[in-house]
């Protein structure tokens, strides 16, 4: 059984997505105070995902984005904001863990640094 701790699911399993937010092994999860203060330090792995939940959360709302530009339906445009919100909550973190956004110009729709999502 698993735990969350801060933005990720630990659990003593193996890696998986859950719920949009990454599942790690216990022993990749980041460290925490045992108070809950101060700031967490991340791993390895975790800093490897968040840059990718970034760049796919763009890939999503660029995919929504372009739809809604070819069928002119108003549920792309409230998907694409759906997806911006995510990306604004992953640039959060990057922020809080002063960690680079791969995110180089958000504006620039179908661009990522990441090759595997180009």
């Amino acid at each position: 059984m698993g735990r969350y701790i801060g933005s990720f699911y630990c659990s003593s399993g193996r890696r998986r997505w859950t719920s949009g937010v990454v599942a790690t092994p216990q022993s990749e999860c980041a460290t925490r105070r045992p108070d809950g203060g101060g700031q967490a330090t991340l791993t390895a792995v975790e800093i490897e995902d968040l840059l990718f939940i970034r760049e796919e959360e763009k890939l999503a709302r660029d995919s929504y984005i372009t739809l809604g530009g070819i069928w002119d339906l108003m549920v792309f445009e409230n998907i694409a904001l759906s997806e911006q919100r995510h990306m604004d909550a992953v640039k959060n973190l990057l922020v809080k863990y002063d960690l680079p956004d791969p995110v180089v110009d958000e504006s620039d729709v179908g661009f990522f640094v990441n090759q595997d999502l180009q």
